[in-house]
């Protein structure tokens, strides 16, 4: 018989999740566990045979890549479990799939200057709203900022004297610097001047709050239909195209990883390691033709 009901234990899970991890963090594994909880039916959640069976099936339909955030939403939650004395760890000894670097990459969409040019014509200078996009299509083209370390910078995260910004606590709560070329910085300043709002948060939404993630997506979907892109533009792309800038330009790893908010090498790498590789082997006919 079970104790606690699964959903009681879900809103368990989730209040101590709120308290010490981002809210786009929560929703990923609450998804995760939802998915979990409904595919369970009438089986026993808590136990070892169900968590097994489970995994198995996704395994089946699912990607390496995508398995292995199933394993993890799953391990925090039995972790949670045996901490409250709900079940036991029906995770202890369950090992996460291996992930090869292939595994790991996510194929994301390279922009080019053309790209930049449509998105950009299609935010009107004459209204605060176009000059907010624009701004924000120069702030992901020129930092490695992710969605929600963009929309939660605050005013006073700019240095304009030092023209960085800092990001208080982006993913894993690490704190870091980005550099904001002029012509980002100008973009900024001009929306600052023409919002119609003052709030503490540097990106105004329509509602005059701090703009969200998925705002920051719908707003980049729209603009990207206006412009007439077919392929997909979403913010995390950004920061694979500014990975494989950095590496043409001859930065060594270890200074793009700092510069991106990574506390490891290998983090950094995955980072457009497809383009990279064919950049690579064009360049290598080249010498061989040469």
């Amino acid at each position: 018989m079970i104790a606690t009901p699964p959903l009681e234990a879900r809103r368990g899970f989730e209040l101590t999740l709120g308290a010490s991890h981002r809210p786009q963090t929560v929703r990923g594994y609450l998804e995760h566990l939802d998915v979990y909880l409904h595919w369970c039916g009438d089986r026993n959640p808590y136990v070892r045979d169900t968590v097994l069976l489970y995994l198995t099936d996704v395994g089946v339909r699912c990607s390496r890549s995508t398995l292995a955030t199933y394993h993890k939403a799953l391990r925090a939650f039995f972790g949670w479990c045996e901490a409250e004395g709900v079940c036991a760890n029906a995770m202890k000894g369950i090992k996460p799939p291996r992930l090869s670097p292939d595994d790991a990459e996510r194929d994301a969409p390279v922009y080019t200057e053309a790209d930049r040019a449509a998105l950009l014509a299609v935010c009107p200078p004459w209204t605060w709203m176009g000059l907010r996009n624009r701004a924000l299509i120069l702030s992901l083209w020129h930092t490695p900022l992710r969605a929600s370390e963009l929309t939660g910078l605050l005013v006073t995260d700019v240095d304009w004297e030092g023209m960085e910004i800092t990001v208080r606590s982006g993913k894993g709560g690490v704190r870091y610097t980005v550099v904001m070329p002029v012509e980002m910085a100008e973009a900024v300043h001009r929306y600052l001047r023409r919002r119609p709002t003052e709030i503490e948060g540097l990106w105004l939404s329509e509602k005059g709050t701090m703009m969200t993630p998925r705002a920051l997506s719908l707003t980049l979907k729209r603009l990207a239909k206006r412009a007439g892109i077919t392929q997909s533009v979403y913010p995390h792309a950004f920061r694979h195209r500014w990975r494989i800038q950095c590496v043409m330009m001859g930065m060594t790893d270890v200074e793009i990883a700092s510069l991106m908010g990574q506390r490891t090498v290998r983090a950094t790498q995955g980072y457009g390691r497809k383009v990279l590789q064919a950049q690579a082997r064009a360049r290598y006919r080249e010498r061989l033709a040469g």
